[in-house]
């Protein structure tokens, strides 16, 4: 490829582009912070910490029930006071006694909650001692509350109590203090499920170990036997279809909201329209997943019982799963076509990444989505690292219809397209100019509308607005889940998942994103998720060497010289940033356990892939170390699969 010297390096336009978005991100997140009163972000002030009731985590969803506590504290006057300001935030509304009485009711609307509040309390306060108590409600969420006086030496605690029904009292919580489900210590220990799969882990680290080691030594044996990348992919694709036989007829259809899909689809079959997002459940979702599930279910309904229709549905995700090996050898082949050992860690990451197998056995759009993303992330690829200064415009063609088929599986896709667009943009503006590059972009772009515009056209037509989530307020379906609120506790803790990993997502946003890409850390919505729970939770220890390598991955990309020679890496970098700023923005918006999901971001394999090929390649200098962690690889991807096995 020859590169237009008139035109900025990728490196740059990257950290440009990034550095632009994120202080966008970080001025805008601060604004909702401070004013939308649906981000309920809770931040300590002047020493008071916000409260709560202590009661054990509820993790079901809760539909519209109002939630009511009572706290009160207890402090002494020596002298009635001039003045003695109580600031008081709540979330929502509030209303504040002293001695039993109502003394004021400040929030005329829970819209208003974020507005502190300051009430002087000197008038009601006789020398003696007094209970300050405050009554909170919140129909959307938890009833929590931060106050303080300074003039009082008041200021919300652990030393305050809360109670439900203003008999029984308890200490109260503070809301950043990280509280676990109870249901998250019936599953074995992370260190000590590691401990207890060394029968596993160790045969099968030393022999990739020594056969790594021989063959860099030059030993004949090891030479001779060396796996081939396709045999690897063979190998990978064999173990999917064995994984498909035996556990179709065993799994008791895990997945998220796994009803509402099946709601959706048999929807579908019996009506032969797409439902508007207000007619169910999950019946915001792009429909493209639902479409190719209606024709067989009803097929199959016809002389199957229902629940072995829906069964047979499994195979529609599982042989998507499937095709994500494919797709990250590809994309680390294009990018480095001379290292076969990296390609085989592509292929290993791709087809054997934990939240690629659990949620491949799930009724949802989710695998549809990923699996289209992948395709499109691994052609686009393939466009940018190619050398030639004139594409087929079929290559082009191809990459928007994959845009577009993922785009009509899931809106998660709309992320790729400004990625897409600006790494096209660069590719053909370096090789051809500014006509080149806005004519490839329009054509990707075009045919990608063509694909699927209709459906969004159509939102935007029947229901105001073209892109509709399953929280979004005009669906006039309210629900909530713990916690309800965000602290700054749950964006930078992290280490829950390393002992707990099963619904360690309530520590914070990075355990949920490490569990559910590296573990089913939400046990795919059901308690009895059939997989070995043991390999499952050692497999996150397994897990830090390819999480390492693609950190290394992603900071070499942007420290290479060459970048503008392998885009590839950058294109991946990119990838990630603006997916886990996505999933950081809603982790902010939408304040449940479950909103930070790593399979989110499964459309991203590719990228990921190349990232941790990437990382080995640096990381992995001389005989040892390169046996070291392609050993380390190896066996974390014999866990991986061996942990969703279903015995």
């Amino acid at each position: 490829m020859t590169i237009n010297k008139n035109i900025l390096p990728l490196r740059t336009i990257f950290l440009l582009c990034f550095a632009s978005i994120a202080v966008l991100a970080a001025l805008g997140a601060y604004r909702l912070i401070k004013n939308d009163p649906s981000i309920a972000m809770l931040v300590p002030e002047s020493n008071a910490e916000w409260i709560l009731i202590d009661e054990p985590v509820i993790l079901k969803t809760r539909r519209d029930a109002q939630e009511l506590t009572s706290f009160r504290v207890r402090f002494g006057v020596e002298r009635t006071p001039e003045k003695a300001i109580l600031t008081l935030r709540a979330m929502k509304l509030a209303a504040v006694f002293i001695d039993g009485t109502l003394i004021a009711e400040p929030h005329a609307s829970k819209d208003d909650w974020k507005t502190p509040v300051k009430i002087d309390l000197a008038r009601h306060l006789a020398p003696g001692e007094h209970e300050l108590g405050v009554r909170v409600t919140n129909n959307y969420g938890p009833a929590v509350m931060l106050a303080y006086s300074e003039g009082l030496d008041i200021a919300t605690g652990s030393s305050w109590e809360a109670s439900k029904d203003e008999v029984d009292w308890t200490s109260a919580a503070e809301a950043d203090e990280y509280r676990y489900a109870d249901i998250s210590r019936l599953f074995p220990r992370a260190d000590l499920a590691f401990l207890s799969s060394l029968y596993l882990i160790l045969p099968v680290f030393s022999v990739i170990f020594i056969f790594t080691l021989g063959r860099e030594k030059g030993v004949k044996l090891c030479t001779k036997w060396a796996p081939s990348t396709s045999m690897i992919r063979w190998v990978i694709i064999l173990a999917w279809i064995i994984l498909i036989a035996n556990n179709i007829g065993k799994i008791p259809f895990p997945g998220f909201d796994v009803a509402a899909h099946i709601e959706y689809i048999q929807y579908v079959a019996k009506n032969w329209r797409i439902p508007l997002a207000t007619e169910g459940w999950q019946m915001f979702q792009s429909p493209l997943y639902y479409i190719v599930s209606a024709l067989p279910y009803k097929i199959l309904s016809g002389f199957l019982a229902e629940e072995s229709a829906v069964r047979v549905l499994i195979l529609i995700p599982l042989i998507c799963g499937a095709a994500f090996s494919e797709t990250a050898f590809r994309a680390v082949r294009y990018i480095r076509p001379d290292r076969t050992d990296l390609q085989m860690i592509g292929a290993l990451i791709g087809g054997l990444l934990p939240m690629n197998l659990y949620m491949s056995h799930s009724i949802s759009n989710e695998t549809m989505a990923g699996i289209f993303s992948a395709a499109a992330i691994t052609t686009a690829i393939g466009i940018v690292s190619k050398k030639d200064s004139v594409l087929p415009a079929k290559r082009l063609v191809l990459l928007g219809i994959l845009l577009g088929l993922a785009l009509l599986s899931k809106v998660t896709a709309i992320l790729l397209v400004p990625v897409l667009a600006l790494m096209l943009a660069w590719r053909f503006y370096s090789t051809g100019g500014l006509r080149q590059a806005v004519s490839s972009v329009a054509v990707v772009m075009g045919v990608a509308g063509l694909v699927s515009a209709w459906y969004y056209i159509r939102n935007w037509i029947l229901m105001g607005r073209p892109f509709i989530g399953g929280w979004d307020s005009t669906r006039e379906i309210l629900w909530w889940q713990f916690p309800g609120y965000r602290t700054p506790g749950q964006f930078y803790r992290f280490g829950e998942s390393l002992i707990h990993p099963v619904y360690s997502s309530i520590s914070g946003f990075w355990d949920s994103i490490y569990s559910s890409i590296w573990t089913d850390g939400a046990l795919s919505d059901i308690v009895e998720a059939p997989w070995n729970h043991e390999l499952m939770t050692a497999g996150v220890w397994l897990a830090i060497i390819p999480t390492i390598a693609i950190i290394v991955g992603i900071v070499a990309s942007l420290r290479r010289e060459d970048a503008d020679l392998r885009p590839g890496e950058i294109f991946s970098t990119m990838l990630v940033g603006i997916y886990f700023l996505a999933l950081l923005y809603m982790y902010l918006k939408v304040p449940i356990f479950s909103t930070a999901k790593g399979s989110y971001t499964m459309g991203i394999t590719p990228a990921y892939a190349v990232l941790c090929a990437t990382g080995i390649g640096v990381l992995a200098r001389g005989a040892v170390l390169k046996a070291f962690f392609y050993a380390s690889v190896g066996t974390w991807a014999v866990v991986a699969y061996a942990a969703y096995f279903v015995i």
